[in-house]
């Protein structure tokens, strides 16, 4: 009995040393939700804003426990951040214990202090560079012989490099609006069309696969020109000093969506209208927008979730989502 309290002393100590070396702080890129649980159904609690630090208690797979006023909260570890720590001097940060799911040079052999550092190791991550000789913030994502960066795997780039050469060939005007419009185009993983960055002028773009809904690659690349040109058109709005917070959200969406439209129908016009469906910024209809007079069609034709704050399904507008 002396032997096993003395054990579980030994490993409760050890347990509550694990938990303490966890706690740090990291800084948000920009507004970020803080959830009741480490689940994307699980309900927003917070948001913290752009610049807020926050308490790193635990993880729990891609989920960072997060102490926010003696509350637990949960926040996507795949959010951009910059963790505050440092490793001490002389300490290489290979050496200390790496998360499991790693995908970064910066927890491999470099130590990355700021968001452009983490960037840069995330993409030498993917690039297989990691053993090479790296100073931070020097490496840089293919470009793909476009004036505005692409930051993606090397399937996307290449797909997203023949999405601005079909646009620029179809159009200088609207090549030019895309390119003015932002200053990097980056995946996101969580994205499933697209969405625009405005403090950041980013567009942010799904996966490769996510792009390819037809067989026809002719629809899939008109489809993501659309997209370009809808999120630039954030940006240029925003840079305008139009809002986009409250109701203002569904009458941007309608401006861009008219925009891209608009470009199509230039460009590429033996193709239908893309955004069928979308006409009144269906994803802007949802949580605190489901009042908004323009998206009193989709209350009354639709099947919401239970909380009534997102759509199921909308057979009246040809929208049937996959269950998660």
């Amino acid at each position: 009995m002396k032997f096993n309290r003395v054990a579980l002393v030994f490993l409760l100590s050890l347990l509550s040393a694990v938990i303490s070396a966890q706690s740090y702080q990291i800084r948000v890129t920009w507004p970020v939700r803080l959830r009741a649980s480490y689940s994307l159904d699980s309900p927003i609690v917070e948001k913290a804003l752009a610049g807020d630090v926050l308490q790193v208690v635990g993880r729990f797979n891609r989920w960072l426990k997060i102490d926010r006023n003696g509350e637990t909260l949960w926040l996507a570890d795949w959010v951009d951040h910059t963790r505050l720590d440092q490793a001490p001097a002389g300490q290489d940060i290979a050496s200390e214990q790496v998360p499991s799911d790693i995908d970064n040079c910066c927890f491999v052999n470099r130590q990355c202090a700021t968001d452009q550092e983490w960037v840069d190791g995330y993409w030498a991550y993917q690039r297989n560079e990691c053993p090479a000789p790296a100073q931070p913030g020097t490496s840089s994502a293919p470009t793909g012989g476009h004036a505005i960066p692409i930051e993606a795997s090397p399937l996307n780039v290449a797909f997203i490099t023949e999405v601005l050469n079909r646009l620029r060939a179809g159009s200088q005007k609207w090549y030019d609006y895309v390119i003015s419009g932002a200053d990097l185009i980056r995946e996101d993983p969580n994205n499933y069309v697209g969405a625009a960055l405005l403090q950041f002028r980013t567009i942010e773009i799904a996966p490769y696969g996510r792009h390819i809904n037809s067989l026809d690659m002719d629809v899939n690349l008109t489809r993501t020109m659309a997209m370009l040109i809808h999120e630039a058109c954030h940006i240029h709005r925003y840079d305008a000093g139009f809002p986009y917070d409250g109701y203002t959200k569904v009458n941007e969406e309608l401006y861009c969506i008219h925009m891209d439209n608009t470009a199509i129908s230039q460009i590429a016009p033996q193709f239908p209208v893309w955004n069928v469906g979308t006409g009144l910024g269906i994803s802007h209809c949802e949580w605190d927008l489901t009042n908004h007079p323009r998206c009193r069609f989709y209350r009354e034709n639709c099947e919401w979730s239970a909380d009534n704050n997102r759509i199921i399904s909308c057979p009246a507008i040809g929208l049937t989502r996959p269950s998660n």
